[in-house]
Order: C-alpha cells, then structure tokens, then sequence
C-alpha cells in the first residue's frame, strides 16, 4: 500500500512535466505541417486550403519547403496584387456596344429584311425614348410621345423625308427595300404602306448599326434634326 501510495505521489509530481512535453511534441507536428494527430475539422480546414497551392507531403520538415499558411498568404497576396490600383480593363473585354450587337460572326449581308428590322426598331425605340425622357414628366405621357414617334405613320414620313434629303448607297437602297419586301401586305393593317415603309427604315437602321456605328451616328443625328423640326411645328399647330 505505501509502494502504491509513493507512486501515485511520483505520477502527480511528474504529471506537469508530460504535459509540457506533450504540448510541445503536438506544435512540432503542426508546424512541420504533420495532421497525425490534428482534430478532423482542422484536418478539413487544410485540406481546403491546400487547393491554393500544393504542399509537400505531411509529416516532412525538408528545408526549403513552406508551411500550408506561408503558400496561402502568399497565394491571397498575389490575387491582391494583380487587382490592386489598377484601373485598366482587360484587352478582351467587351464594349457596351459589342453586348448590345450580334456576335462577330455574324453576316449582316445574310440577314433577312426582318432580322434587320427587328434590331433597327430597338435602336430607333431607344433614339425616341432617350430623347423624351428627360426632363422628367408622367409616364402615361412620355409613352404618348414616344408612341407618336414611333407610329408607322410617322416612320413612314421618315422614310420619304430620307429619300429625299439624305445620300444612301446603293446596297442601303437594296436594304430597304428587302424590308419592305419582307411586310406581308395584310387587310387587319390600317395602313399598310406606312407600316411598308416603317419596316423599310427599321431595317435599313439595323443594316447600319450592326455594319458601320459611325454611319449610324450620322443617321441617328440627321434622323434627330428632322424630328426636331416636325415636332416644332407640331408644337405650333
């Protein structure tokens, strides 16, 4: 019983002692990057954090080698450095323009009359409605406005207003008149030919804006001027 007694009594001075050897044994194995003995969600957490950069195999201390936090850090630091005080936009990336127009291969000479003239009626909606827009006013008659320009009537006399006061190429003449081929003439229409001509500048609009954006502009701003003018005289009546 004494035996036992002084035993137990030398466990208890000696207790202290295992316990900071084991303290210290465990922080080796950590640092020497060693998961041996790590609780599993640790062992988790570093696994995911070997995607950044592949560590050596656990359990080696080889000179040279980083611990799985140095590649980390060094990993977060070189994203952080590539985005850092730079302002500059990457050469592949697209212009406004290129993500409101069709793909780059696309053929505007293989477009039908009605391709054409469903892209040019967004482009003249969006003329119309960013003309009126501002200063603000009621929503009912901000749409009357841009309804009444938009209209086929009012595209219609456009159209004759083009012909006769802005130069046209020989293959923007063909182009409309593929639109106005591409117009079923229907009885439901109140007015067929101006909804003929309506389709016949929509799709010489989309022609120009998918093929030349500078012609366009020039278009776009001969097209603002006429509407000027008729929308003051409009005023005046």
């Amino acid at each position: 019983m004494t035996t036992i007694r002084a035993g137990v009594a030398e466990l208890g001075r000696s207790f202290p002692l295992y316990l900071f050897t084991g303290i210290i044994g465990t922080l080796f194995l950590v640092t020497s990057q060693c998961d041996c003995f790590l609780l599993p969600g640790f062992v988790d957490h570093k696994r995911i954090l070997r995607q950044f950069d592949p560590l050596p195999s656990p359990c080696t201390n080889d000179q040279g080698r980083t611990s799985a936090y140095s590649s980390v850090v060094t990993s977060i630091n070189n994203i952080g450095d590539d985005n850092n005080g730079s302002d500059e936009t990457p050469s592949d990336t697209k212009s406004l323009l290129e993500f409101l127009s069709p793909a780059i291969s696309c053929s505007v000479n293989q477009m039908s009359g009605t391709d054409l003239a469903y892209i040019g009626d967004v482009v003249y909606e969006l003329f119309a409605r960013s003309r009126h827009v501002w200063p603000s006013k009621r929503t009912t008659d901000l749409q009357n406005t841009v309804v009444g320009i938009v209209r086929a009537e009012h595209q219609s006399y456009l159209l004759q207003q083009l012909k006769e006061s802005f130069p046209l190429s020989e293959k923007e003449k063909q182009v409309m008149m593929r639109g106005r081929n591409a117009v079923t003439r229907s009885k439901n229409r109140r007015n067929p030919a101006a909804y003929q001509d309506s389709t016949a500048l929509e799709a010489l609009i989309g022609y120009i804006y998918i093929n030349d954006k500078e012609r366009c502009q020039e278009l776009l701003a001969w097209l603002e001027t006429v509407v000027d003018v008729r929308e003051k005289d409009s005023g005046k009546s």
